[in-house]
């Protein structure tokens, strides 16, 4: 999902060359202007830009969104990966352009097709609170794929009958080199919105979609699912996908890893980390906390200081709070990586039985190793989940 930008901002990053391919790629009749400062030059591009037709603008600004979130160094290694999956080489092509967003840009514009599955590989990584299954049914992504109408029917039945909506559904796979991701697109519920048309103010009818993700690795039988639904509905869509895709009508698990938060209250744990990963510090910054007797009791601690347990701990106490009257619902804890600036800051969000947040960016995967290491996952097995 394209993220929110501004269009000046962006402009300041952008080489004239690259931006009169654009316009030129898009039939916008813009000509670059001839500024003696950097500011002027932005101003008049702006100027000209905001000029255009409304389908225009809405087009360039959706374009330009796209270029600006693929525009980093995680952005950019998943262009070259897909551009290698295709046996194109770009690494030649951008390394003296200068910037990460021009290199972005210039994929965008040479390279579109392989700029569109590097934007859905970066997209489906960087997805935070997936559900994951593994030890699932292995077929090859061919034999995937040609299961795909199976699926959107599959999903539109089940969302009509629980839900009241999906009875339009579309599907797009993309394939990479250790994974297929399928994205669905339900109807939603219709939506009146008032919207200008020209000066008029009119009410307008809207069917839009929503999207839920599906993320298989054929090689380990690895299913992850995102989406806005959560619960019983997550491990249906778990089961939609077994069978309708995998032809494997056995349920798949409710859950297979849970995490054990109460582990944080007690007295002798300790956020052990490896030298080589270079971690500064390790901090407990929120804890809730649901009665153990009693569950409408829910307490929330938020920490702006925090070391390691101890300051956590430390409030309890001087809050009389004893650790055994309650369970641990979520927690946040707080991963400094040293010299990585604030880039190298991850905040990991765990919530029972089995929500985190992280994704499978490189240094989020670093981080999600420590979870075993530390005690706070265990395998689930059949017992009641509070």
């Amino acid at each position: 999902m394209a993220q929110y930008f501004k269009i000046p901002n962006f402009l300041r990053y952008i080489d004239d060359d690259l931006l009169k391919q654009y316009f030129e790629q898009k039939g916008i009749n813009i000509t670059i202007p001839q500024a003696s400062s950097d500011n002027e030059r932005v101003e008049a591009l702006q100027a000209l830009i905001e000029a255009l037709p409304q389908e225009k603008l809405n087009e360039l600004e959706y374009d330009f969104s796209e270029v600006k979130e693929m525009a980093s160094e995680f952005g950019l290694e998943s262009i070259l990966t897909v551009a290698d999956s295709y046996g194109i080489s770009l690494q030649h092509d951008i390394e003296e352009i200068e910037n990460c967003t021009n290199q972005a840009f210039y994929a965008f514009l040479h390279q579109p097709k392989i700029f569109e599955s590097a934007r859905v590989l970066h997209d489906t990584t960087t997805l935070a609170n997936k559900s994951r299954r593994v030890d699932l049914k292995k077929v090859s992504v061919d034999q995937a794929e040609l299961r795909t109408e199976a699926l959107t029917s599959r999903l539109s039945e089940y969302l009509i009958g629980k839900y009241g909506k999906g009875k339009q559904c579309r599907a797009e796979v993309y394939r990479f080199k250790d994974r297929a991701c399928f994205l669905l697109y339900p109807e939603d519920y219709k939506k009146s919105d008032l919207e200008y048309q020209e000066d008029d103010l009119k009410r307008v009818t809207r069917r839009p979609s929503f999207q839920i993700t599906y993320i298989y690795y054929p090689e380990t039988g690895t299913l992850e699912v995102a989406s806005s639904y959560r619960g019983k509905t997550i491990k249906d869509l778990f089961d939609l996908f077994s069978e309708a895709v995998l032809e494997d009508e056995k349920p798949v698990d409710d859950y297979q890893k849970i995490y054990e938060l109460d582990k944080l209250l007690r007295p002798d744990f300790v956020f052990l980390t490896e030298p080589e990963d270079m971690i500064e510090s390790v901090g407990l910054k929120h804890l809730r906390l649901v009665g153990r007797l009693d569950k409408t009791i829910q307490v929330t601690i938020d920490l702006k200081e925090f070391n390691g347990v101890k300051t956590m701990q430390e409030y309890l106490s001087r809050q009389n709070m004893h650790p055994s009257h309650y369970f641990v619902n979520q927690a946040r804890i707080q991963v400094k990586y040293r010299g990585e600036g604030r880039k190298g800051r991850v905040t990991m969000q765990l919530t029972f039985p089995d929500k985190c947040n992280l994704s499978d960016t490189p240094l989020h995967t670093k981080t999600r190793k420590y979870l075993a290491k530390w005690g706070l996952e265990k395998e689930y097995e059949q017992e009641r989940i509070a």
